[in-house]
């Protein structure tokens, strides 16, 4: 059964630059794919880290 998909929030305070429009996913996902070889995300209080 296809899904609806959830719609985005969209707020900005003052400020002449635009927000990006993606998902925290999305953003990611372009940041992987930029830096392939470096961490993606760190997480201190464990130790994880994912490439």
């Amino acid at each position: 059964m296809p899904t609806t998909p959830t719609p985005r929030s969209y707020a900005s305070g003052t400020s002449d630059v635009p927000l990006l429009g993606d998902t925290i996913g999305e953003n990611l996902d372009r940041a992987v794919r930029a830096f392939p070889d470096r961490d993606a995300l760190v997480d201190r209080a464990t130790a994880r880290r994912w490439t």
